[in-house]
């Protein structure tokens, strides 16, 4: 009996660990207020990772998009948290941005934590002129 207790203290342990280790995927990912540079070869990607939680009212948005003509983002996806898949109200998660070289040259994606729920707006609605940069990534593309 007492193998028993450790076997499954033990497993639990174990499984604790492996659930936190898969849900915390910090290659790439970036704080509000944090900045990096990449080199790249034209075709080549790089991923950005934020916290995003939908029920603030705020999201990320690539603010200088139509100014960029060096990149193009290629996809999008948000994840769940860990809470959320619990069930717990009001919990984020990560959001995932691809973006690809397309052109030799320097440029810079800007993300903005803007408010499109709040102002039912799309991140389409937002640009520099009118939302504040959170995070500016320098690309120096070859």
């Amino acid at each position: 009996m007492k193998i028993l207790k450790i076997l499954l203290a033990s497993m639990g342990v174990l499984a604790v660990t492996f659930a936190s280790l898969y849900y915390t995927d910090t290659y790439n990912y970036y704080e509000l207020g944090e900045n990096d540079h990449f080199d790249l070869k034209v075709g080549q990607t790089v991923s950005v990772k934020f916290d995003e939680n939908p029920s603030t009212g705020h999201q990320h948005c690539w603010i200088n998009q139509n100014t960029a003509f060096a990149v193009e983002k290629v996809s999008q996806r948000y994840d769940r948290g860990l809470r959320s898949k619990l069930g717990y109200m009001g919990a984020g998660g990560k959001l995932t941005m691809v973006f690809k070289a397309v052109k030799k040259g320097k440029e810079m994606i800007i993300i903005g934590n803007c408010p499109t729920s709040i102002e039912q707006k799309t991140c389409k609605d937002f640009n520099t002129a009118n939302a504040a940069a959170s995070n500016v990534f320098y690309l120096n593309i070859e």
